[in-house]
């Protein structure tokens, strides 16, 4: 979270097409070598790679999104997000089928998969950048107005961009606390099995693929603010909905909407950060990231 706006800066500065390949490659192994460590302290550096990695390739991924997605710059950020969102979902299923089948060391499957996605991203990503060249120069220009001030002009709106930032912050704040405070709170209060607790998180994130595609499109059609007011509105009552029902099969309901409420906006947070930072296109991406 905090080293993420340093490689959004660089990404701003030079071409750094490469990032995206050395992120994944980076975050991937990280994770592997987790698996074949006793030290805590190595599992700890292991763990920073990994975040480290993750920060490397967010910001380029997202600035190139950004270009190759046309007039249609919330569905192309909601289309890239639905592989974090799948992935926050399965991966930790993932993670327990291998350490069922092959203990602490099936984390190599990781790796493997780290390495070969770094080696198709540095060989992809080339060419895709190269393809739309001339499709950002096409989206600058017929992007909307209301979305897009600060780049119709060509400077950097930073009291809108810290404004959006705070935004950002408390939302995380909230969706956090939700992460952690969800699953206990229907083990504790709503006497649920550990298993049905823990699949809130997972019926979360992947109720939030669908949830990120859908406020991606609204946020085209209706407006960028528009959407992500209403995400921020729609929660407060489904917050104090979770307190009063009373059993876990109410609250796998209530994570549909609560899911749209949180990740729907999250197009319209990246293109107004973009939009914002004219000039910055990797820093905000990699601060609303």
């Amino acid at each position: 979270s905090f080293i993420q706006p340093i490689f959004g800066y660089l990404a701003d500065r030079f071409s750094c097409n490469w990032f995206m390949g050395f992120g994944v490659l980076l975050a991937g192994m990280g994770l592997a070598v987790t698996g074949f460590m006793t030290d805590y302290w190595a599992i700890f550096a292991a763990v920073t790679l990994m975040g480290v990695g993750s920060s490397i390739f967010h910001p380029e991924a997202a600035r190139l999104v950004n270009k190759i997605s046309g007039q249609k710059r919330g569905e192309g950020m909601s289309i890239f997000s639905v592989g974090g969102n799948g992935g926050f979902g399965l991966g930790p299923l993932l993670a327990v089928a291998l350490l069922t089948a092959f203990g602490v060391h099936g984390t190599a499957f990781f790796g493997i998969v780290g390495v070969v996605m770094g080696a198709a991203l540095f060989l992809l990503v080339p060419r895709i950048a190269a393809s739309a060249a001339g499709q950002l120069a096409d989206a600058d220009a017929a992007m909307p107005e209301a979305t897009n001030a600060a780049a119709a002009v060509g400077t950097n709106d930073w009291p809108a961009f810290l404004r959006l930032t705070l935004v950002i912050i408390t939302r995380s704040v909230v969706f956090c606390g939700i992460s952690s405070f969800l699953p206990l709170y229907c083990i504790h209060e709503l006497q649920a099995s550990t298993a049905a607790g823990s699949s809130t998180l997972s019926i979360l994130s992947l109720a939030g693929i669908v949830a990120t595609l859908v406020g991606g499109r609204l946020a085209d059609r209706w407006g960028y603010v528009k959407v992500l007011k209403y995400g921020c509105v729609l929660l407060v009552p489904l917050l104090l909905l979770v307190m009063q029902v009373p059993n876990v099969w109410f609250i796998y309901v209530l994570l549909l909407p609560m899911s749209l409420a949180m990740q729907g906006p999250y197009a319209a947070f990246v293109v107004l950060g973009q939009s914002y930072l004219a000039k910055s296109v990797g820093f905000a991406s990699g601060v609303t990231l």
